[in-house]
């Protein structure tokens, strides 16, 4: 559950980091401006994607952490969709 919200919640910010860059080209930005932004935010958006699961994993009682099956937000995601696939015989 806390991975899909995490999931979600990257949705989100992904939407508004494309909003914000359709919106910065419409005002005629100059374009290392907006290529700047973008750097930024891709960087930004990485940064919390690591963060976000550290976190997470660090909210896991010291006994249970060495059960936790990913370390990083590839193998989080990775994770979560095997999971959804069994859950929701998708196999």
């Amino acid at each position: 559950m806390c991975l899909q919200l995490l999931a979600l919640s990257l949705e989100d910010a992904s939407y508004v980091k494309t909003t914000k860059q359709q919106i910065i080209k419409k005002l005629k930005y100059p374009d290392n401006v907006i290529k700047l932004t973008g750097n930024e935010d891709r960087y930004n958006l990485n940064r919390w994607k690591n963060e976000a699961i550290k976190r997470l994993i660090e909210r896991y009682p010291p006994n249970y952490r060495k059960m936790v099956r990913y370390r990083n937000w590839t193998e989080a995601m990775k994770y979560f969709e095997d999971q959804r696939k069994k859950i929701c015989n998708l196999d």
